[in-house]
């Protein structure tokens, strides 16, 4: 896919996700894992936040790839 195609998804994809670990929600985002917010701080134009990702023990994930590039 062309990456003026693929771009506005995956900001959106991140825009959804990020506003969920604002709000404290818990994510399992596959191959990734579970990620937590740990704990945050509001800044006068910023949140930080710390994050927690817990992946499973290789033994326990697919054994599939990522997808490949398209060419």
């Amino acid at each position: 896919m062309k990456k003026k195609d693929v771009k506005p998804v995956v900001e959106a994809m991140l825009h959804v996700l990020g506003r969920a670990l604002v709000q404290g929600e818990e994510l399992i985002v596959p191959p990734l894992g579970k990620v937590m917010v740990k704990n945050s701080k509001d800044l006068a134009n910023a949140t930080v936040m710390n994050i927690k990702v817990r992946q499973p023990n290789a033994t326990n994930t697919p054994k599939e790839g990522l997808a490949e590039a398209a060419e």
